[in-house]
């Protein structure tokens, strides 16, 4: 299983009712993969390409690079849409003729921590607001085309275990990630979901989400 840790998640839904835990999965769509579409209309050469991003330092990154692979495009446009905030952007475009279908397709299919970049080469042939935005809403759309995942959630958690019962829950969390500390009794650190959350004891350090 592969585990990425989401410090700044700020949506999750935890009640305490008599020091038990109520807890709740969250599921998000977001994109499997980096993926790049080429789409030609009237001389203009329209390249998008999807990525799943974390974070907003790891976006400027990309816009950075897109750059410099495409260093002779007329415009770099994209949207994005993270957890906690969202931007789309024309580069010079009519307003909202790129960024806006771009956003769209994001919004439509209800993703998250998505990155759509749209680099347009002018072809010489304008083609009225309209073709603009059929044009970018097409490029955006075929580049998530069977590009989508679906993403569990579960919590990271400590708790505190006799030695009498190492064993029960050593073979409890063995599809899990988890690590042990020796201490008096026996210091659990595990990764798990909702499901098995009544197994345990009473957490006792604050949980952070995580993708599983």
């Amino acid at each position: 299983m592969y585990y990425i840790l989401y410090k700044d998640f700020d949506i999750l839904n935890i009640k305490i009712y008599n020091n038990i835990k109520k807890w709740y999965n969250i599921y998000m769509k977001t994109i499997k993969c980096i993926k790049t579409y080429e789409y030609i209309i009237n001389k203009s050469r329209f390249i998008s390409i999807s990525y799943k991003v974390e974070n907003i330092e790891e976006i400027k990154q990309i816009l950075k690079e897109i750059r410099s692979l495409y260093p002779l495009a007329k415009h770099y446009t994209y949207a994005y849409r993270l957890i906690n905030t969202a931007k789309k952007y024309d580069d010079g475009e009519p307003s909202g003729t790129a960024s806006n279908p771009i956003f769209e397709q994001i919004i439509l299919n209800d993703l998250y921590n998505t990155l759509i970049v749209v680099i347009r080469y002018f072809g010489g042939i304008l083609l009225g607001a309209s073709g603009l935005s059929r044009a970018y809403r097409s490029s955006a759309s075929n580049c998530l085309k069977d590009n989508m995942i679906e993403i569990t959630y579960g919590f990271k958690i400590v708790f505190y275990s006799s030695y009498s019962k190492q064993s029960y829950y050593d073979k409890l969390l063995h599809n899990y990630k988890y690590n042990k500390e020796y201490l008096d009794n026996i210091k659990y650190t595990a990764y798990i979901l909702k499901k098995d959350i009544d197994k345990f004891p009473i957490i006792t350090k604050e949980e952070e989400l995580i993708e599983i």
